[in-house]
């Protein structure tokens, strides 16, 4: 099953993006922009949180342990209800 919702705020609570070291040191070399969608996607590994951006394309993805979870990531992140979550047959 997959679960998908638009992204319409972004609550600065997270900040995503791509990193590497500098010496020792972790570092953020870009920030990822806010993601236009999100999607949930259940597995035999567990729960993903994907971000999407406007044209569909992967950004980056967050793991949890249940749906539920993952929603609450969404909620914290952007302020996604869980009304807001469109489910969506996903036959492949």
């Amino acid at each position: 099953m997959k679960w998908i919702a638009e992204v319409k705020q972004d609550l600065h609570r997270t900040v995503h993006g791509i990193g590497g070291f500098e010496g020792d040191n972790l570092v953020m070399i870009e920030k990822l922009p806010t993601p236009k969608n999100v999607e949930i996607i259940e597995d035999e590994d567990g729960v993903y949180l994907y971000y999407l951006d406007g044209n569909g394309e992967f950004l980056t993805d967050t793991w949890h342990k249940s749906v539920g979870d993952a929603m609450e990531q969404a909620e914290f992140e952007f302020g996604i209800h869980v009304d807001d979550w469109e489910s969506v047959d996903d036959n492949h």
